[in-house]
């Protein structure tokens, strides 16, 4: 087919954006737990499986570390995704992904 890789081994994702009201929020700096950084608040990609399926949700809201790129994610944000999930949604375009197992003797 078009615009499909010709690997046997694969599986399809869909990519679907999402809406939230704006909850309010503190105005706050969270401290990354691994580095220390300061994070700061960003619309950001999420891969996110949800009943052995895999999606990437555009304009997620997370707190990203402005030193590491480490992401936070409200515990009601990821619930919302799952809701989105869940019920009749518009997917904005469907993707093939390879799917493949790590050897360490192969590296």
């Amino acid at each position: 087919m078009e615009g499909r890789s010709r690997c046997s081994v694969g599986s399809a994702m869909a990519i679907v954006s999402l809406s939230l009201p704006s909850m309010p929020c503190e105005v706050r700096v969270m401290q990354c737990e691994f580095c220390d950084g300061q994070t700061k608040l960003k619309a950001v990609k999420r891969q996110h499986w949800l009943n052995g399926k895999l999606y990437i949700v555009e304009n997620v809201e997370a707190e990203v570390c402005t030193a590491c790129g480490e992401r936070y994610f409200h515990a009601k944000t990821l619930d919302a995704i799952d809701e989105l999930l869940l019920k009749q949604h518009v997917v904005e375009k469907t993707l093939d992904v390879e799917v493949v197992r790590f050897h360490r003797e192969a590296a």
